[in-house]
């Protein structure tokens, strides 16, 4: 289980580094996509909420994350 996390979160960083980062410069050198705001990470996000709900035993494997998809599996089932 944790090599296939490893090997999925190394996989959307690679496409979020392809697909939605990028480091650029202006003609002066200075650095422009410093801070979170001026790119995407898709992989951090997605981690960030797979972590937060680790203690409710709660895996999060399909993005997009929309709310009514957290609430229906945090919901407690019938036993």
């Amino acid at each position: 289980m944790l090599v296939e996390g490893q090997v999925r979160g190394g996989t959307v960083q690679g496409l979020g580094g392809i697909l939605c980062e990028a480091i650029e410069y202006d003609t002066a050198g200075q650095l422009l996509t410093g801070t979170l705001m001026d790119y995407a990470l898709p992989a951090a996000v997605a981690n960030a909420v797979c972590d937060a709900l680790a203690p409710f035993a709660v895996e999060i494997n399909a993005t997009p994350i929309k709310p009514e998809h957290l609430v229906r599996a945090v919901k407690p089932r019938p036993a």
